[in-house]
């Protein structure tokens, strides 16, 4: 009988371990996202406490225009600095291939008297000026290079903007529902670090607004 108990127990926490090790699976793409949440909650609670008293404390309408104010602020600027890069790329490929119709004109005189590289960019541009040939190969190598470069940033940009936008909706419950969270992390953190929880738990604040 004890035998058969030990191994219902050892099945059980085996069960428990994989449902833990698949969960933080699963949430590992959204740590990112997560970690920014609880930072921006965390620094701005103070703001956030302050709104809820002006509201009547009314927790979700505080928590709705402390989001639309981070949004406002974080994801914005990135949104409108996305959209220009994306012009300008534009405006990039199709100077390049201006370049690759109409040729290359001399190189300015000043570009000559830039320190240290001034005599070898002179020479470089004055030769593909001159060599029609080496001019379209370089433009041939450098015009999908650029496209690959943009693309790449691109991708790597909209990945950026989905994670903040993410960040941006966690903080929305985090700023609702933080006096909960926190005293079930309070709870938690006792429970495993027993006395110095308060302080371990206020040292990780002070850490996070620093």
């Amino acid at each position: 009988m004890p035998d058969t108990q030990n191994t219902e127990k050892m099945i059980g926490l085996s069960a428990l371990a994989a449902l833990v090790a698949g969960c933080l699976l699963v949430l590992f793409p959204f740590v990112t996202a997560l970690m920014l949440a609880a930072i921006l909650a965390h620094s701005t609670w103070p703001l956030n406490t302050r709104l809820r008293r002006a509201v009547g404390g009314r927790n979700t309408l505080a928590a709705a225009i402390m989001t639309l104010t981070a949004i406002l602020f974080l994801l914005a600027p990135f949104v409108i600095v996305a959209a220009g890069l994306a012009d300008n790329a534009t405006a990039l490929i199709e100077a390049l291939r201006a370049v690759f119709e109409s040729g290359v004109l001399n190189p300015p005189a000043w570009l000559k008297a830039l320190p240290l590289v001034g005599e070898a960019l002179h020479a470089y541009w004055s030769n593909l000026a001159l060599d029609e040939a080496h001019l379209t190969e370089e433009l041939r190598r450098l015009i999908p290079a650029a496209r690959q470069t943009i693309v790449a940033g691109g991708g790597h940009l909209a990945a950026g903007l989905l994670q903040l936008a993410l960040s941006l909706l966690v903080a929305f419950f985090l700023f609702r529902d933080g006096d909960m969270v926190a005293a079930r992390l309070r709870d938690g953190a006792s429970r495993v670090a027993g006395s110095d929880a308060r302080r371990l738990i206020e040292v990780s604040g002070k850490t996070v607004n620093s």
